[in-house]
């Protein structure tokens, strides 16, 4: 499973050809272009490699919003298909990422209200994660907070450029409004992939994505 995993962040959104294929890219050329430098590709290999290679923790392997159940007394996990033991910053920085990609999607609707609600669901959930990872004690918290930036990185771009959009993207009519959300997202997503962007806070956080 972790192979498959590899592909769809690692591979697929980086090939030439799956970035022609992607329908809901407004400017094509704009990701081509991005793309053809490789500028981005040690920084992905490096990553790939840490996914394989670092077995910090169990992971679930497929987080994201929409396998969490929540209550107002519990919450369940569902789909462990993917599980694999990995780096603790991978599923941390995959969840912020689909907070991110929500969080543009309410603002392209002009749902402010939203949007600063899910700024401070930024703020709150990397506070609450890496505190908890903190207080534990077995881990370097700065590693840790970087690795969360980087995998956020990989994969806001694999919603941008590879074979999982969603419809926070494909929804979008306003092709003005998609073209500058896809291209927002894929320029600070490569900054975070880079090691460009280090926040020790989440309120840092949610500026950046707000800038």
């Amino acid at each position: 499973m972790i192979d498959i995993l590899i592909m769809l962040l690692i591979k697929a959104p980086y090939e030439i050809s799956m970035v022609k294929a992607n329908k809901e890219l407004v400017d094509v050329e704009f990701f081509i272009n991005a793309l053809k430098s490789k500028e981005l590709l040690p920084y992905v290999i490096e990553l790939s490699y840490k996914l394989k290679n670092c077995r910090q923790v169990l992971l679930n392997g497929d987080l994201h919003l929409g396998s969490i159940f929540c209550k107002e007394t519990n919450y369940k996990i569902y789909d462990y298909e993917f599980a694999f033991k990995g780096p603790i910053g991978y599923e941390i920085g995959k969840i912020i990422a689909h907070i991110i990609l929500a969080y543009y999607y309410a603002y392209s609707r002009k749902n402010y209200m939203m949007a600063n609600e899910l700024l401070c669901h930024i703020i709150i959930f990397f506070n609450k994660m890496t505190e908890k990872i903190e207080a534990i004690g077995s881990f370097d918290i700065s590693d840790i907070k970087e690795d969360i930036i980087k995998f956020c990185g990989l994969e806001l771009i694999s919603r941008i450029t590879g074979i999982l959009q969603l419809k926070y993207i494909t929804t979008i009519r306003d092709s003005t409004i998609k073209d500058n959300m896809q291209k927002t997202i894929f320029k600070m997503a490569s900054e975070m992939i880079k090691g460009e962007l280090k926040v020790t806070c989440g309120k840092e956080l949610a500026e950046y994505v707000q800038r």
